[in-house]
């Protein structure tokens, strides 16, 4: 018995391309690739018929978005993965880095996961260093993909969104309000250790306590003694000038104790007057540091 059936078979007529070769599938098409060809063809509707022909609505649906003529030859080599050899070095490289940012956001995410974050993929760090790079290019929202970060207090007004729920962890040490103090927020993180778990108030995270704060009542005489006699061990100065590079060391910070100014000067360098003083008075600085926090 035959069967009748109202599907028509689609006639498959291949496309001429500018070297003269005669192309029926997509594979043949990519390698005999000519972006005018093609543009001039789907101008014409013959490569609508081409493409229907074998069932290739998905790339219909993206040349159908084309709207800039200026931007057409780049689109065209996107939508048929085709490598532009018209683009520079440097886009070339761009393009590779974000591939590669995309295969580590797929081995970090489940499927649906990707495709809800794979768009925020350029504003995402994979590590610590992409973060400082973000934050010293003054972006205000990141996505952290990761095991753990460690965020800056002093990068101020920046929202960080975990992709996989990264641990993070921030240097304050005083109990303080991010959010409302610092404009520092956080979304589908996790604070390991340390957080108190109410209105998002951080405390002591990765901060020891200053040398004041651990001896017994009546010693922290002493230990600001200490600290004067490795200043002028270090800088040979005597008490009084020690005293100056100590009020010095306390300004740059804005402390009105040394030791959480030298605690946050050593854990802070990347700050430029950090550098600074660092350079005039580095030793005696991590000096006063390994004795306090070692």
């Amino acid at each position: 018995m035959q069967i009748r059936t109202n599907m028509q078979k689609r006639t498959r007529l291949p496309l001429l391309m500018k070297n003269g070769a005669e192309v029926q599938t997509l594979e043949e098409l990519k390698e005999n690739f000519s972006a005018e060809a093609v543009w001039e063809y789907w101008n014409s509707g013959v490569l609508r018929t081409w493409l229907e022909a074998r069932y290739y609505e998905d790339i219909i649906d993206e040349l159908e978005k084309i709207e800039s003529v200026g931007d057409v030859k780049g689109r065209l080599y996107d939508i048929f993965g085709v490598e532009n050899p018209e683009m520079s070095v440097k886009k070339k490289e761009q393009q590779q880095q974000r591939q590669e940012k995309l295969n580590k956001l797929r081995e970090a995410v489940d499927e649906e996961n990707f495709d809800e974050y794979k768009r925020f993929v350029d504003k995402m760090a994979f590590t610590q260093e992409d973060l400082y790079d973000f934050l010293d290019d003054g972006q205000n929202e990141v996505y952290l993909c990761g095991e753990k970060f460690e965020i800056p207090l002093r990068a101020e007004n920046v929202q960080y969104i975990g992709v996989n729920r990264p641990i993070v962890s921030i240097r304050v040490k005083k109990k303080m309000s991010l959010a409302e103090e610092r404009g520092i927020k956080f979304e589908n993180v996790s604070f390991g250790e340390g957080e108190l778990k109410n209105q998002g108030i951080l405390f002591l995270i990765g901060y020891e306590p200053s040398c004041f704060e651990r001896l017994p009542l009546g010693l922290g005489v002493r230990t600001e003694r200490e600290i004067r006699k490795i200043v002028c061990e270090y800088e040979q100065v005597d008490d009084e000038e020690a005293d100056e590079i100590l009020d010095e060391i306390k300004e740059v910070t804005g402390e009105e104790e040394i030791i959480p100014a030298i605690y946050e000067i050593v854990n802070e360098q990347d700050d430029d007057e950090y550098q600074e003083i660092l350079k005039e008075h580095g030793e005696a600085i991590k000096a006063i540091y390994s004795k306090c926090f070692s």
